[in-house]
């Protein structure tokens, strides 16, 4: 995926969830006060298995596990989407 798709997706997925300033430009992210620094700790929640998926019905977005540790996520209202896989991933 080039640079220009991966800030397209990332810019919607912002406005989506309201991450953006008036101009359009994301907000940076501040690290929270209470938060230790570090790696990530393990997380408990829990995850799609194969077969599963995941529908935003007021999106009309699917997130989605396969066969061979597929996952993709589907927006229908605007026909595209992306793929992560272990032999290779895309944007359409």
């Amino acid at each position: 995926m080039d640079t220009a798709a991966l800030e397209a997706v990332a810019r919607e997925f912002a406005q989506l969830s309201g991450d953006l300033t008036h101009d359009g430009t994301l907000h940076e992210a501040a690290p929270a006060p209470d938060q230790p620094s570090g790696p990530c700790p393990p997380t408990a929640d829990p995850v799609l298995n194969v077969g599963q998926k995941l529908t935003n019905t007021v999106f009309d977005i699917t997130f989605l596990v396969s066969n061979g540790n597929l996952t993709a996520c589907i927006d229908s209202q605007h026909n595209h989407g992306f793929v992560l896989a272990p032999t290779g991933s895309w944007s359409f």
